[in-house]
């Protein structure tokens, strides 16, 4: 009896032993990298060969994965790597982390998941494939979910966060930032979970301007990107672990709404722990672009763009600010202040934000042979003009469509359309109040949207601008697409129809005249290739004090942009941040108050200003206007207390100092290979190399390459 109940005792051992699978800890390692995950599918180490004896994850965290499912009206259903039965096998190059089936709040549900991790160089890849067998809909997917990092491992050096909210912004010392009840919080956008982890999040695309950020002290950084070519909506975060050993997290989430009896497989995600500052990082992603992202010829006039005066003719409210015979005056503003291209909004008879898609000419602004008349005569000035017309928004009271929101509206989980509202500044308490104008955001994917559009911007090139703004659709959030009758995944139509219709209305702007300038709102590397210039958006777009502009500058250099500065005025630091970082100027009049600023001839200083400065970047425009923005680690400049960026262009290098300090800044500028030419500024030029910047003074440095002839 003792030996059957012995044998029966190790029966039950052996069994269990299959049934949960747990050979132990497995890694993969190459020159580069290793990487070991136990047998309960945690990632328990993560180390560069570089630093063998650190080890990146500082407390594995329950695993690297998790679900949401969807059944009905129950949307929330969590599947948590804790518990789940795995198999962690290694085959040559590649850990496979296998589940037959998942647990989720007791029950065992039909959905295999199928992990693979590979190493290529220092990166580690992380892909999944889904077998949905059950009644649920896979809605989200959680990969990788990197938890219990430490830091970087270097005490005495800063880990500071580059994070791709519109330009860019560095976040300084990001752990630190993420203390609870830290003067300045509230600016970081924090969420929390559950546990009252903070966190940062980022849909993408838009307003995350690209799907990767770093962790780096300078030295040695984590980069973490998802590498999707089809840009599947999704989003980023970057948080602190406070309920769980306090360590750092990063994680990706994709919505690829797996249904009943489908499969799915993931494109690749990366994390590398690797050497190097943070260009390094976005070096890697500039290469994952190159294999799909398109850089398109751009008109002449858009390259030789030197910056943009936007005026709003009528606003939302009614207010008839402009007439069309004022546009040669706006025209010779914009010239006084060294831009070149007036932008007309509101130049419609429903007026900015108001009655789209309806865009006719308005008899009370002078009808169609002022506008006609007015744009011509910038033309024959050599001025550029770009009209506006919306792509996004609907207005669901548009006498001429009244039922374009219904047909052609993004729909929710629920059902609804989803809702966006714009009302413009005003003196009235009323307006402010009550007056609240509601828009319906656009599913580009539904059959009939991308024509409307098509035959809005024929319309308006007749009119004779030289441009089109077809306003929010270079970026705006991917509203997953819940509607009836679409052929694609709810979170692939938005995504998909977006970049048919960005196509389709470039084909068509084009065809009506090839050298037409197409032009969007919003910043985005996977929007931005169809877009000739970008009206970039954020934040990020003008300074800001974590503002880190070289991050997209860097990584997606070909874009145009202009910077956003709702002004009718320059004032001096904006425009300083704009000449650094390689961004077209702007001006904006958009209200009442600020036309009577160019009306009564006030403040002209600063116009004086912005002019000069534009014509300082025009000297030297092979580099600071078509030159490329090149890695600023190259140049050797000792102060820190200086803005730095670098622009190249043939055999020569424009170094671009600003002092955006409140004391005057000693400078010397040098750069490696190459011989120093001249220094110029807006108050001429110098032959010696080093000089004294003062308070808000910016300078260009020419650099020519030692071995050119």
């Amino acid at each position: 009896m003792r030996f059957l109940d012995l044998r029966l005792r190790l029966l039950a051992i052996v069994l269990l032993s299959i049934v949960c699978q747990q050979a132990g800890a497995v890694s993969l390692e190459n020159a580069h990298v290793r990487i070991e995950i136990d047998d309960k599918a945690r990632v328990v180490a993560m180390t560069n060969k570089l630093w063998p004896a650190f080890n990146l994850i500082g407390k594995p965290t329950d695993g690297f994965w998790r679900l949401n499912l969807q059944k009905g009206r129950s949307l929330e259903n969590i599947v948590w790597p804790k518990g789940q039965l795995y198999e962690v096998t290694k085959a040559g190059d590649v850990i496979e982390v296998s589940l037959k089936s998942v647990k989720l709040r007791g029950d065992t549900l039909p959905i295999q998941l199928k992990f693979r991790i590979t190493l290529v160089n220092d990166e580690v890849h992380w892909s999944t494939k889904i077998d949905n067998q059950s009644d649920f809909t896979v809605a989200e997917v959680f990969l990788p979910e990197l938890g219990g990092i430490a830091g970087l491992g270097d005490p005495e050096l800063k880990d500071d966060l580059y994070w791709p909210e519109v330009l860019g912004r560095r976040i300084a010392n990001f752990k630190q930032s993420l203390t609870p009840h830290q003067d300045g919080l509230h600016n970081l956008s924090l969420s929390t979970n559950r546990l009252q982890d903070p966190f940062l999040e980022l849909t993408y695309p838009y307003p995350a301007s690209m799907s990767w950020c770093t962790l780096n002290n300078g030295k040695k950084g984590l980069y973490f990107a998802a590498h999707d070519g089809s840009s599947l909506t999704g989003a980023m975060r970057a948080g602190r672990q406070m309920s769980e050993g306090d360590g750092l997290f990063f994680s990706y989430v994709k919505y690829p709404f797996v249904g009943p009896r489908e499969t799915w497989a993931s494109s690749d995600y990366i994390t590398a722990f690797y050497q190097g500052d943070w260009h390094v990082a976005a070096d890697k992603y500039h290469a994952f672009l190159s294999t799909w992202r398109m850089v398109r010829d751009k008109p002449e006039w858009v390259q030789n763009m030197q910056g943009m005066f936007l005026v709003i003719l009528r606003q939302q409210y009614g207010d008839v600010l402009w007439q069309y015979k004022d546009i040669p005056y706006l025209y010779q503003e914009a010239k006084r202040n060294g831009l070149d291209t007036l932008a007309l909004f509101g130049w419609t008879e429903g007026g900015h934000d108001n009655q789209y898609p309806e865009y006719h000419p308005d008899p009370a602004m002078g009808g169609v042979a002022d506008l006609v008349a007015g744009l011509k005569t910038v033309k024959e000035q050599q001025g550029n003009t770009i009209l506006y017309l919306q792509g996004h928004l609907i207005d669901p009271t548009t006498p001429e469509y009244p039922d374009a929101s219904k047909t052609f509206a993004a729909r929710n989980i629920w059902g609804t359309p989803y809702h966006e509202e714009y009302s413009k500044a005003s003196e009235s308490s009323f307006l402010r109040n009550y007056s609240h104008k509601t828009f319906t955001p656009s599913c580009p994917d539904i059959p009939g949207w991308a024509e409307l559009l098509q035959q809005k911007g024929s319309d308006t090139l007749k009119l004779g601008p030289t441009g089109v703004i077809y306003d929010q659709i270079g970026g705006m959030p991917a509203y997953p697409c819940f509607n009836p009758g679409l052929h694609e995944k709810p979170a692939e139509a938005f995504i998909h129809g977006r970049l048919h219709l960005l196509e389709a209305l470039r084909t068509n702007l084009k065809k009506q005249r090839s050298d037409t300038g197409f032009m969007a709102e919003h910043t985005t590397d996977v929007f931005s290739q169809y877009l000739d210039i970008v009206h970039c958006a954020g934040r990020t777009c003008a300074y800001d004090p974590d503002a880190f502009p070289e991050l997209f500058r860097y990584t997606v250099p070909d874009v145009i942009l202009t910077t956003r500065h709702p002004a009718t005025r320059p004032e001096q630091r904006q425009v300083n941040y704009a000449f650094t970082y390689g961004l077209r100027f702007e001006l904006e009049v958009r209200y009442r108050d600020e036309g009577e600023v160019l009306r009564d001839n006030v403040h002209t200083e600063m116009s004086d200003y912005l002019r000069n400065l534009a014509e300082l970047r025009r000297r030297h425009w092979p580099q600071l206007g078509t030159g490329t923005f090149l890695n600023t680690s190259q140049v050797a400049e000792a102060n820190q207390n200086v803005t730095i960026a670098l622009f190249g262009s043939g055999q020569q290098r424009a170094i671009v100092l600003w002092n955006n300090s409140a004391s005057p800044q000693s400078v010397d500028p040098a750069l490696e290979g190459f011989r120093f030419v001249v220094s110029d500024g807006i108050n001429g030029t110098s032959a010696t190399g080093s000089s004294t910047l003062q308070p808000q003074e910016v300078r260009v440095w020419i650099f020519e390459s030692r071995g050119a002839v």
